[in-house]
């Protein structure tokens, strides 16, 4: 009975996560941009909160377009672990971010409850909850400098907040994970000015990675990767990334990303005493008639993290997630 029940259990896992990939493909992309996701997952796929084998307390910060007037740019930090729970393997994250672009500034809170389930000795996989709350507010005085002086905008309330949720899937082994993240579920209304039809537009979040092993002690690894982002309204885009990591502990990588323009990424890093995080990512960026050029719209991104706790924190003991 419990073979039976462990089939149907991935049956259920592999059907929720194929429904988000459909959703991922089928609408388009606006939200927040990394480079570095494979280190910053959780913040594409909530459900990943506890299944890591320590607790970690991450921040990251990204500029980008330098030298662009009104260039985005986004800080967030957060943390996510296992908590001991008579529900069985549950885990916690809350996040807080920030992110500017021209005159729109957003700033938020998420909370996620994600609960895992061990399929069998090699796959488990989790779903996750996602609150969220947000202050969208807009500068009066850059839009002054480009909308007429009687448009609604520049006379109404310059700050809104919205509430809304998103539900995420995860499955993964000990080289392997994917996962979906379907975010802004709600739609919640950004009414600035009477009349306006403004509303959060539903995000989606598909990723994919899988750890190779290039020596026969296990020391040097090969870590491919796939971030798919997508937002009604907007083009879809994708993320490819590969690292070359040395004792889990020291990687480097590409990573290429397409939509309207192209971005081609370097990124480094490396793990100190197996609690301090240090990651570096420098973008080229490019149109669909330009080279890529190293000096002009570049962007930066800096990852830092602190992990804590060992193994016993983890929600499935016998399972560790890919890389990192």
């Amino acid at each position: 009975m419990k073979t039976g029940y462990k089939k149907n259990l991935s049956k259920i896992a592999v059907c929720i996560v194929a429904v988000l990939c459909v959703a991922s493909i089928a609408e388009a992309q606006q939200q927040q941009s990394f480079s570095q996701y494979h280190l910053n997952d959780f913040i594409f796929n909530p459900a990943i909160a506890g299944t890591k084998e320590f607790t970690s307390f991450q921040s990251v910060y990204r500029k980008q377009w330098v030298g662009v007037e009104g260039e985005p740019q986004t800080g967030m930090a957060y943390i996510q672990g296992a908590v001991k729970s008579r529900a069985g393997n549950v885990g916690l994250g809350v996040a807080l971010y920030t992110d500017k672009a021209a005159a729109i500034k957003r700033t938020g809170l998420t909370a996620t409850y994600a609960q895992h389930w061990a399929v069998n000795e090699s796959v488990s996989f989790s779903l996750g909850l996602t609150g969220n709350a947000e202050q969208y507010s807009l500068d009066r005085e850059i839009l002054a400098k480009s909308l007429d002086p009687n448009d609604p905008l520049l006379g109404n309330t310059s700050a809104k907040m919205a509430f809304d949720a998103g539900f995420s899937a995860y499955v993964y082994g000990d080289k392997w994970s994917i996962g979906g993240y379907a975010n802004d579920l709600l739609q919640s209304r950004l009414d600035f000015y009477n009349g306006s039809q403004a509303k959060l537009a539903r995000h989606y979040f598909l990723m994919a990675q899988y750890e190779f092993k290039l020596d026969e002690e296990g020391a040097v690894g090969l870590l491919p990767a796939v971030l798919v982002k997508a937002a009604a309204n907007t083009p879809s885009q994708l993320d490819i990334n590969l690292n070359l990591i040395h004792n889990n502990n020291k990687w480097i990588g590409l990573s290429y990303r397409t939509n309207q323009t192209h971005s081609l990424s370097g990124n480094v890093g490396l793990i100190l005493s197996d609690k301090l995080l240090l990651g570096y990512a420098y973008d080229m960026v490019g149109g669909k008639q330009n080279q890529f050029n190293a000096g002009q719209n570049s962007s930066h991104e800096i990852t830092l993290g602190l992990r804590f706790g060992g193994s016993e924190n983890a929600t499935n003991k016998q399972l560790r997630c890919p890389l990192l």
